[in-house]
């Protein structure tokens, strides 16, 4: 049993609901006209051309009557049933049918073998990553999210009144800080390069180094499994405190990718843009050091090429890194100088702020940034305006809007400002319509018609049989291609059309939907809220009478991951943690929101 304990913990946040200075709470149904629907997502008739130019951000819908309260913040309401809808995928996927070490006593070394299992078919793509970090990828990714689940089953638990004594939070806290050990000492490969000392009775020659601080892996998503790991600690923290032989390695690791990303990505001085040749800067032009002293900056330089008009926008990986930084400060920042620390958060703060911008002027670098698609046509079915793109020419990602929105969520609950309001840079008027139209026009087609699928029964899926150029057969790889035909023989109330990695629509309404009802409601927006909220109401509804299944899993379509289900239960579970820790109203780095430290 991992029960001793040094990271202090305090009370568990509070989650009733509190205003955030969006202005009174309002009914819902205040707001609406009430229509009779045969869809949940209809549109005006004219919304192909709002979604174009973007007008239909703050526009008035017509929505059924639901008595539902958009006007607060945090939203227990929506937490619970994003939590009941987490527990029906539980009960259909049980975590102990799909790994082997479940019922037994927590140890680092069962986790071990669960993560084992989860990643034994992950795939090393060494011409993209360098050889081994893709594969050893897995292992900090799966971790994460196993843990999470623990220790948010653990928070949920202390936040209803048991004690820390409790068996039950012991169990999952005890699970949870042990996936927590193997994500750091994991992570540590791609922070750190190590040699072994030269032998002193051999030939004089360097020792064998390892480690892939260098690989394009590491410069690019160190942050993003900072956010990760920093999200899991925190929740740690709350129920227990974290293992001395954690502590330590943990605050380094993070501390350690927040500045080897500034010496990377911020000492350019220059902002990731579209149609743009970034190259990182090496430890000989940026230099930075770890905790312990040690060389952390990249040796080489790489060069990334975002193009928000054709294929990839460069959103996802700035909202990553943004709060990846901001993450590891709230978990690890007291481990370095005050000013330090106050700098790397105002600059991860400015990678949030500019995820989703189109031409917004930026006043640190000077140039204005675009990380959104500017074209109005051109493609097979014609273009929206702000669409985000991944992948795929002329095509829209609703995965990569759910993944962008995700990291702006958690980024989000690192804030410092009375009752965690947003900092005021992140979505002034002018930003927060260019956000808001973003969203909308990347989720509706330039027919006017919902990429998703929202009618009861059918697992929210997406909507794409009519668009046949952005689909692909299930187990025939389409260069490009972003969705998935599993098949008319799909199990019932499963989706038939799911994303190029296999997982349906509704994962990523509820990763972007959940962070914009909370943004638009601090914007003043509560048209843009209703409308998401509307939206994922429909996707609770959907899942917790149909949870998602692992249908579009074995199809293999991208090469970058596992088919097998374990795997994909990790990658699910987030969809359901991240929003519920952003409507509970958590608060990452909160001294006032963790749990009183038990005793050695």
């Amino acid at each position: 049993m991992l029960r001793r304990h040094t990271r202090s913990a305090k009370r568990s946040p509070r989650t009733a609901a509190q205003s955030n200075g969006s202005g009174p709470s309002i009914l819902l149904a205040g707001l609406l006209v009430t229509a009779t629907l045969a869809s949940l997502d209809v549109q005006r008739p004219n919304a192909a051309e709002h979604a174009r130019s973007g007008a239909d951000a703050t526009s008035t819908v017509y929505l059924p009557r639901v008595e539902r309260d958009v006007g607060s913040w945090p939203d227990p309401a929506l937490a619970d049933r994003i939590w009941g809808a987490l527990e029906a995928f539980e009960r259909r996927h049980p975590l102990e049918t799909l790994v082997p070490s479940v019922d037994v006593t927590p140890s680092i070394a069962a986790a071990v073998v669960n993560v084992d299992a989860a990643c034994a078919d992950f795939p090393d793509i060494p011409d993209v990553f360098g050889p081994g970090a893709h594969r050893s990828a897995c292992r900090v990714w799966v971790p994460d999210a196993f843990g999470l689940y623990h220790a948010a089953r653990a928070l949920r638990l202390v936040q209803a009144g048991r004690p820390l004594t409790d068996t039950d939070v012991m169990r999952h806290h005890d699970w949870a800080q042990a996936y927590l050990a193997e994500s750091v000492r994991v992570l540590q490969l791609f922070v750190f390069v190590r040699c072994d000392p030269p032998n002193p009775f051999g030939p004089n020659e360097t020792g064998r180094c390892f480690g892939y601080r260098d690989t394009r892996a590491a410069v690019w998503q160190n942050t993003q499994r900072a956010m990760e790991v920093g999200v899991l600690a925190d929740a740690v923290a709350r129920t227990g405190g974290i293992h001395p032989d954690t502590a330590g390695p943990l605050d380094d690791v993070l501390v350690s990718t927040a500045r080897a990303w500034r010496a990377a990505f911020w000492s350019a001085q220059r902002m990731p843009n579209a149609r743009l040749d970034f190259t990182t800067r090496t430890a000989a032009e940026s230099p930075a050091r770890s905790l312990g002293d040690e060389d952390i900056a990249a040796a080489v330089s790489h060069t990334f090429r975002w193009d928000a008009d054709k294929r990839n926008s460069p959103a996802e990986e700035m909202a990553w890194m943004g709060a990846g930084v901001v993450v590891a400060m709230a978990v690890a920042g007291g481990r370095i100088a005050a000013d330090e620390k106050d700098d790397l958060v105002a600059a991860g703060r400015h990678y949030v702020d500019y995820a989703l911008t189109f031409d917004r002027p930026d006043p640190v670098f000077g140039v204005p940034v675009r990380t959104l698609g500017a074209e109005t046509d051109g493609g097979p079915y014609g273009q929206n305006r702000y669409w985000i793109e991944n992948h795929q020419d002329d095509a829209p990602s609703l995965p990569y809007l759910g993944f962008t929105w995700a990291s702006i969520g958690i980024a989000q609950l690192t804030s410092d400002r009375p009752l965690g309001a947003i900092w005021p840079t992140f979505a002034p008027r002018d930003a927060w319509s260019v956000l808001a139209a973003s969203a909308e026009a990347t989720l509706i087609m330039p027919d006017g018609q919902s990429l998703a699928d929202l009618r009861p029964g059918n697992g929210v899926g997406f909507d794409v049989a009519r668009y046949p150029l952005w689909t692909m057969p299930c187990g025939a790889h389409h260069t490009g291609a972003l969705y998935i035909d599993v098949g008319a023989d799909r199990p019932a109330g499963s989706p038939r059309y799911v994303s190029e990695i296999g997982h349906p629509a509704g994962l990523s309404i509820l990763l972007a939907g959940v962070p914009l009802i909370r943004t638009a409601l601090a914007a003043g927006d509560l048209s843009t809220a209703a409308r998401w909220q509307r939206r994922v109401d429909a996707v609770l509804a959907e899942y917790t009478a149909n949870p998602p299944g692992f249908n579009g899993v074995p199809c293999k379509v991208a090469p970058w991951v596992s088919t097998l289900p374990a795997y994909h239960w990790a990658y699910m579970i987030n969809a359901y943690l991240y929003p519920w820790l952003v409507a509970s109203g958590h608060r990452i780095g909160d001294p006032d929101g963790a749990v009183p430290t038990i005793g050695d």
